[in-house]
């Protein structure tokens, strides 16, 4: 990618018969507002494997992500999502080409090409290093009216400034991102971005949570953990900790395929839908087999835990203090929770979480004795410490993100589930 802050691929048009009928019943559905199937843009959650084919065919997606990201793993990827150009209801307007400044939007035409006759964008070339509308007008870079062919994918920097266009066209868009796309949604992001995200309420934002400064590494607080190490060494039950590591190998290759492929923001929002105390929105996670299901089991305990550990006192004080209902289940789910946040500030590796996925509710059966020896005994299973060095940052921003759903005065942003996640 040039200066100038976008790039065209010249990729061939789509010719696979099927692939080229698919499209064109979503981009009917899109092309009549009158129609009752019509909608201003439409996910890829029935058809992601055909769309990514579409998408991705005729070049090479992991030569553009090595060439722009440095590595092509590690990386979140939105999308994709067919969307038309009118744009909504707020007019015309600025806007980034992606809610994350250092991410990338990818666009093909799904049909002939398409300009400014079709509505299609305007670009403010250079402008991607520019940081506010002010800084914008500042500078008299000038829009430029941009072309691109049906045999052509158009792949622009995420912080390149445009303007939208109103007309007829209909685009297929992508986006790649080291950060979670959630966390930067704001008044620039795309309408059609925030709108297949269920985030649309986010585009009243002036500054986005992951422009916020996160919380830095809490460090381990002997007053805050049993010290039964000190007291009661060598009082092991059967299920010792290299049993409970053990037992965690089995599920390792379902949970990298699974967070390879993943884009949390679209399933965080969904379990925390608008005007619902997000302190409640996983009460319904139950245990079952269902790695999403662990996911936010284990993401809703993380928060739950860190609250507490940024108010010290007892499980009793603090439950009390966030009004929640003193039920053996949440103190027993707070107690074992605490184990796990140990082992993740032991290592320094919030990924551990991630790791541990199916065998979390296990730690309520294994002893704190244990528990300490567990940075230790973990090194003896490498695939295990693979996943937190790898994982770490995102299990970070889904927190960030989901503590950023807190109703006000949570002031930690952490949610806090009102029940047990065992």
């Amino acid at each position: 990618m040039d200066q100038q802050g976008y790039e065209y691929i010249n990729s061939g048009g789509i010719n696979e018969k099927a692939l080229v009928h698919s499209l064109s019943v979503e981009e009917y559905a899109l092309g009549h507002p009158g129609s009752s199937d019509s909608a201003e843009h439409l996910s890829s959650a029935d058809h992601q494997q055909e769309w990514q084919q579409a998408m991705e065919h005729g070049f090479n997606l992991d030569i553009v992500l090595l060439r722009h990201f440095g590595t092509a793993q590690g990386l979140v990827r939105q999308g994709p999502i067919i969307h038309n150009l009118a744009p909504n209801s707020t007019g015309t307007r600025l806007r980034r080409a992606h809610p994350c400044v250092q991410g990338i939007s990818i666009w093909r035409p799904i049909r002939g090409g398409l300009g400014a006759e079709n509505g299609l964008f305007k670009v403010y070339p250079g402008s991607q290093g520019i940081r506010t509308e002010n800084e914008l007008r500042d500078s008299q870079i000038s829009t430029l009216e941009i072309r691109i062919r049906a045999d052509q994918v158009f792949i622009a920097h995420g912080g390149l400034w445009i303007e939208e266009g109103n007309g007829n066209g209909i685009l297929m868009w992508m986006g790649v991102s080291a950060d979670i796309i959630g966390l930067y949604i704001d008044k620039y992001c795309l309408p059609f971005v925030a709108g297949a995200y269920n985030a649309s309420r986010f585009l009243s934002r002036t500054v986005p949570p992951g422009l916020v400064k996160a919380e830095t590494q809490a460090t381990l607080a002997d007053s805050f953990f049993p010290q039964e190490r000190l007291v009661r060494a060598g009082n092991h039950r059967s299920n010792t900790a290299d049993a409970f590591l053990r037992s965690a190998i089995p599920y390792t290759s379902r949970i990298l395929e699974y967070f390879t492929n993943l884009d949390p923001t679209g399933i965080i929002l969904a379990a925390c839908p608008a005007g619902e105390d997000p302190r409640m929105a996983f009460l319904t996670v139950d245990r079952g087999t269902d790695i999403r299901k662990w996911f936010l089991r284990a993401l809703a305990v993380r928060c739950l835990i860190r609250r507490h550990h940024s108010r010290g006192g007892t499980i009793e004080d603090f439950i009390r203090a966030d009004g929640l209902p003193k039920t053996s289940r949440l103190i027993n789910t707070i107690r074992h929770g605490k184990k796990l946040y140990w082992i993740e500030l032991s290592l320094r590796k919030s990924g551990i979480w991630i790791a541990l996925l199916n065998v979390m509710s296990r730690l309520d059966h294994i002893t704190w004795e244990e528990v300490f020896s567990i940075p230790d005994s973990i090194h003896r299973y490498p695939t295990l410490l693979e996943i937190p060095e790898e994982w770490s940052p995102l299990m970070e921003g889904c927190t960030q993100l989901l503590g950023s759903l807190a109703p006000p005065g949570a002031s930690d942003g952490c949610v806090t589930p009102g029940q047990s996640f065992d």
